[in-house]
């Protein structure tokens, strides 16, 4: 629970798990939004463990187009 409210503040947290906490506290409040994304973020690491895979950080998107 304690990482789902640091990852709400953090400016480099994984962007759908961030996604999913903003759209959760706006619709519900902040607790049921760290309870949701403490649930996104606990399928992620049993998917890492299971399957012996190393967590791959996504990239950031720029707002810039070149």
């Amino acid at each position: 629970m304690l990482a789902a409210q640091r990852m709400a503040v953090m400016r480099h947290a994984d962007p759908k798990l961030k996604r999913t906490f903003l759209a959760v506290a706006f619709k519900h409040g902040r607790n049921p939004a760290k309870v949701a994304c403490a649930r996104r973020l606990l399928d992620l690491i049993h998917h890492l463990l299971t399957y012996q895979e190393d967590y791959q950080s996504p990239v950031p998107r720029s707002g810039v187009k070149a």
